[in-house]
């Protein structure tokens, strides 16, 4: 069990892989999974020119670029499901962070109203129904 800001929690093997999977995707939008994508389209136009050049007649051509065609879409379509389990982490990401502010607001305003409460001396008293002796007379 680990202790976070007064709460417990068990860590399981499930969330370890996940918090992996969701570094793996992470690891897509750096510079090198972007040049991943870049060399992949790049390899795709050269079997395509290659291919192209071996082609017999109309139909294989038009088959030829069906299938290149295909295959660029296949590619995009992958890289925006990358981009978009990117921006669900984010968004995951914010909301814990919002919810553990909004945690440390309220154990604050706990922390704020119990000391309050102890300086009146007790709860349910405030400074001023506790008015102490009264004034002196002349």
């Amino acid at each position: 069990m680990v202790q976070e800001s007064g709460h417990s929690q068990t860590r399981t093997g499930t969330t370890d892989r996940d918090a992996e999977q969701m570094l793996k995707r992470v690891a897509k939008l750096t510079p090198w999974g972007i040049m991943h994508h870049a060399q992949r389209h790049v390899a795709a136009a050269f079997t395509f020119a290659q291919k192209l050049s071996q082609a017999d007649d109309l139909q294989d051509r038009m088959r030829i670029h069906s299938e290149h065609a295909k295959m660029h879409f296949d590619l995009f379509n992958e890289r925006a499901k990358e981009l978009s389990d990117a921006m669900a982490v984010a968004s995951n990401l914010v909301g814990a962070v919002v919810s553990q502010l909004h945690v440390h607001k309220q154990q604050s305003d706990m922390e704020r109203k119990s000391a309050t409460r102890k300086a009146s001396g007790g709860e349910g008293q405030t400074p001023s129904s506790n008015p102490g002796p009264p004034p002196e007379t002349r």
